[in-house]
């Protein structure tokens, strides 16, 4: 009997062991339009690292967008998962490019997204450099007006895993277990064999 219950503890420890490291993996992509220019970034979270640098500016455009993170500019950046943090993406768009209108005129790009496949258990925000909120829930809408002139403006999106139930799932439609579920199963377990 005490092989048995060595043997389950020792299941149980690999199961919390490997949960811990599970990844709830998304990408997400995000589109600036206006007129004939359609730019787009991609944001994510991952088990590994990931980017793509951002072409440099066409000579003529309407609008453009870029993700900037330590000094560079990326058409992709997707995290590695961090456990207990939040997601910061630096959003720099231009809503009147080089052939926007007169010199100092205002116009709107629409930003549009889609966030349904990101699990539910993550809040996303949009933010302007100021700090102010601009898209409260971004999984409630779906797009937003970028309103301004031929000059790059900061937008940041922030996504901030919560704490979820045993009825999650992931990408694949793998149920996803927190480590509060494997606890509470493992004295379940451990009533059971008393």
């Amino acid at each position: 009997m005490k092989k048995k219950s060595t043997f389950i503890c020792f299941v149980v420890m690999c199961m919390v062991a490997i949960l811990s490291n599970s990844v709830h993996a998304w990408e997400c992509e995000i589109r600036a339009d206006r007129e004939s220019s359609h730019d787009y970034v991609i944001i994510g979270v991952a088990q590994e690292e990931s980017s793509l640098p951002c072409p440099p500016d066409p000579p003529d455009f309407y609008c453009r967008m870029c993700i900037r993170h330590q000094e560079e500019r990326f058409l992709q950046l997707v995290y590695k998962e961090v456990v207990n943090g939040e997601y910061r993406w630096s959003l720099e768009i231009n809503p009147n490019g080089g052939i926007g209108g007169p010199p100092g005129s205002t116009t709107t790009t629409l930003l549009k997204w889609d966030f349904s496949s990101i699990p539910e258990t993550y809040t996303i925000q949009l933010i302007d450099n100021d700090n102010n909120i601009v898209v409260c829930d971004m999984r409630q809408i779906e797009s937003v007006d970028i309103i301004g002139k031929n000059n790059w403006y900061t937008y940041t999106v922030i996504a901030t895993p919560g704490s979820g139930s045993a009825s999650r799932y992931d990408m694949n439609g793998d149920c996803i277990l927190d480590l509060k579920d494997v606890i509470f199963l493992l004295k379940q377990m451990t009533e059971i064999n008393q």
